[in-house]
């Protein structure tokens, strides 16, 4: 039943990594983070994951506890995969902007050459990528009328301590161009003005 949604799980999961392997130009061994942060963060993803296609490939009734009739189900279902597949799409479409661009949060350096990316979905999101793992997550959730919902805003939680360290090193990197790049931008969801 949920195939198909696996496997975008599943082929996001992997494009990351290919994606890694041939366009970051970090430096592992260069990283300050401490070794159980970088593992921490090197995991945070492909365990997501596995949580993921782990609910979707089994029954878990007793997380469902608001399961409805079949026509609250529908719906939920449409809300959620509409969550979902928008989801997918931002994380391509980031990642793609950034290019060579890119360095792992848990490598947590300016690659050589490095530029600010204001282009694509940065042009309103400073870190679309969180926001697409965000909806990922929530979409399945919803998908499957699941509680664990609710570990939804401990992940904001840790996207927004992630996404403020990175943008320290940034304005560091950037100076000016950066504050000014933050005035006119949200950090993980678009600026309302």
């Amino acid at each position: 039943m949920h195939g198909v949604t696996i496997g975008a799980i599943i082929a996001i999961l992997v494009y990351w990594e290919v994606r890694e392997m041939f366009t970051s130009h970090s430096d592992r061994r260069r990283s300050p983070h401490p070794r159980i942060v970088k593992m921490a963060m090197r995991m945070l993803v492909p365990l997501i994951g596995v949580l993921l296609i782990g609910q979707l490939g089994t029954d878990f009734g007793f997380l469902s506890p608001w399961r409805g009739t079949a026509t609250l189900n529908t719906v939920a279902n449409i809300i959620g995969q509409g969550i979902f597949w928008s989801g997918v799409a931002l994380a391509v479409w980031s990642r793609e902007a950034l290019g060579r661009h890119w360095a792992h949060a848990a490598e947590y350096q300016i690659v050589p050459g490095q530029e600010l990316v204001t282009r694509g979905p940065y042009r309103w999101v400073r870190h679309p990528m969180y926001t697409a793992l965000l909806m990922m997550f929530t979409g399945v959730q919803v998908i499957l009328a699941s509680w664990l919902v609710v570990l939804s805003l401990p992940l904001y939680g840790v996207m927004v301590w992630q996404g403020r360290k990175e943008e320290a090193l940034l304005k560091k990197a950037f100076g000016d161009t950066y504050k000014e790049y933050q005035r006119r931008t949200g950090m993980i969801w678009p600026r309302l003005r």
